[in-house]
């Protein structure tokens, strides 16, 4: 809903400055994200707010097969 510095998305997400970097570049490049520059620092937002919860969809997805890898 906001955006956010690369500096707010290595906290969140615990991932290095060069990862978040490569994501975001390919984002943008994509039109998933916007970027806008404040002084020093660029700020990152999402273009579509639906995005969300497809991300949040996926991520149930995954945590899903996870549990049962290895149950078949």
């Amino acid at each position: 809903d906001k955006e956010m510095s690369v500096t707010e998305l290595i906290g969140k997400t615990k991932l290095s400055q060069a990862n978040i970097s490569q994501h975001l570049s390919v984002m943008k490049s994509k039109g998933i994200v916007t970027s806008n520059r404040k002084g020093k620092n660029i700020y990152y937002k999402l273009t579509n707010p639906k995005i969300i919860k497809a991300f949040d969809i996926i991520r149930e997805v995954l945590a899903e097969r996870m549990r049962g890898y290895g149950k078949r």
